[in-house]
């Protein structure tokens, strides 16, 4: 995903430059054409994988570059809040269900805790206090760390953007890299100032300051989230981040840092289990049995899931054509028949999370765009584009009063997912059950 790819091709870069003028300065015997062949058996490696992978998608991919999202996306920088690129912070407290109301779920809160900005004041202290040198690899480091915040919350100039391809990413997928860059800038940090930078009162202002600094911007999300930086949970935030700063700012004790960081870490993620083994749990469920049973009587219908984008990825997976869920590519030719002006094609001509809704008035269609990733359709299951196309089943996830009156007939009931199954009855082979 070349969102993710970009960030983390420009980080390599850096690394890899970091490290060859780390080595020119500290003179080590090294070969320059020994280090251009490993460069280009990696290139080439790299390569004997994608190419092929690229024959066998480059049809999909020039699809997909003219939709709307993602193939006419261009990023200009600045779409994130500072707190969202510092969200690590608040990172202790966040689980499957609950995260700050900034995120729509949990896998957009995730994030990495900024320990970079800790390493990085201690550094230029140190440079100015002791005249320690910056190594070539951190200083890589910390200008990559830089450069890439700036450009999650600052617009950047075009020319700029496409010369980094940054264009082409967005800032949300960018903290991938910024996160790993500040694991490898913080490692570094720890191995290589060992010596004591700070004096007393030094550490406890530069710790101070930053506590501080976290503390007015947890306290603005509080002020607009209350739901998730209640007093107990904010005060015990502000405590976390305390003991992370006085650990790393005591440098007598910064030594247990990482133990303490990584067991407040642990303790706050080890019930998350990202593993599963087999498909059982959804190939043995009742919706799923139900729904295939149905598919393979009529394997010809066409299906809409109404009123929830989930469970139309739970019909594709029997091996029905859903007309919603995520789509990578749209249906163009069957949209643009039932928007013949073309008056929402920018919405729909997209990669997109689709959900599809019941109009006020049967005769009404529309398209809303509410992310842009994700829409939503209001369109008549009885539409005649619909019905000529094979759409003849519909599945809700409540009674639908009306469906006699549109021309469609309960075929399931499916218990306990709580999932009803309609079918047209206009046409089409019927279901025995």
């Amino acid at each position: 995903y070349p969102p993710y790819q970009i960030p983390l091709l420009l980080l390599a870069i850096a690394i890899l430059i970091g490290v060859w003028l780390e080595n020119r300065r500290e003179a080590k015997p090294s070969s320059g054409a020994r280090g251009l062949i490993l460069i280009g058996a990696a290139v080439a490696a790299v390569a004997l994988v994608l190419v092929p992978f690229w024959i066998d998608v480059r049809s999909t991919l020039a699809l997909v570059a003219q939709t709307a999202y993602p193939g006419a996306r261009r990023s200009t920088g600045g779409s994130l809040s500072l707190f969202k690129l510092l969200s690590g912070l608040t990172g202790f407290f966040e689980t499957e269900q609950v995260e700050p109301g900034a995120y729509d779920n949990i896998c957009e809160a995730s994030n990495f805790y900024p320990l970079w900005l800790a390493a990085a004041l201690t550094m230029l202290v140190a440079r100015w206090r002791l005249r320690m040198s910056f190594s070539p690899l951190l200083a890589a480091l910390g200008i990559y760390l830089i450069c890439l915040s700036l450009y999650c919350v600052v617009p950047m100039p075009g020319w700029l953007l496409r010369g980094t391809l940054l264009s082409f990413a967005t800032e949300q997928r960018a903290l991938l890299g910024i996160g790993l860059a500040n694991i490898f800038f913080c490692c570094l940090f720890l191995d290589r100032y060992r010596e004591r930078v700070f004096t007393n009162v030094g550490a406890v202002t530069a710790g101070l300051a930053l506590w501080l600094a976290s503390a007015v911007l947890l306290q603005a999300m509080r002020s607009h989230d209350s739901a998730f930086f209640d007093t107990l949970q904010f005060i015990l935030l502000l405590a976390i981040n305390a003991v992370i700063l006085a650990l790393f700012f005591w440098e007598t004790m910064r030594p247990w840092l990482p133990p303490v960081l990584g067991a407040l870490l642990i303790f706050s993620n080890a019930g998350i289990n990202p593993i599963m083994r087999g498909l059982s749990p959804l190939l043995d469920s009742s919706a799923f049995k139900a729904i295939d049973q149905v598919r393979s009587a009529d394997p010809d219908g066409k299906w809409i899931v109404y009123h929830t984008r989930y469970f139309a990825q739970l019909v594709k997976a029997t091996g029905a054509p859903v007309l919603n869920g995520t789509k990578i590519l749209p249906e163009l030719q069957l949209l643009r028949r039932i928007d013949p002006k073309r008056t929402a094609d920018f919405i729909y001509n997209r990669y997109a999370n689709i959900a599809y809704e019941l109009p006020k008035d049967p005769n009404q269609i529309n398209f809303n765009l509410i992310y842009p990733d994700f829409y939503m359709a209001f369109i008549s299951p009885d539409h005649p584009v619909l019905r000529e196309a094979g759409y003849r089943y519909l599945v809700f996830p409540n009674v639908w009063l009306d469906a006699e009156s549109n021309g469609f007939s309960l075929v399931e009931e499916i218990h306990p997912s709580r999932l009803w199954i309609y079918r047209s009855t206009a046409g089409g082979r019927a279901v025995d059950n």
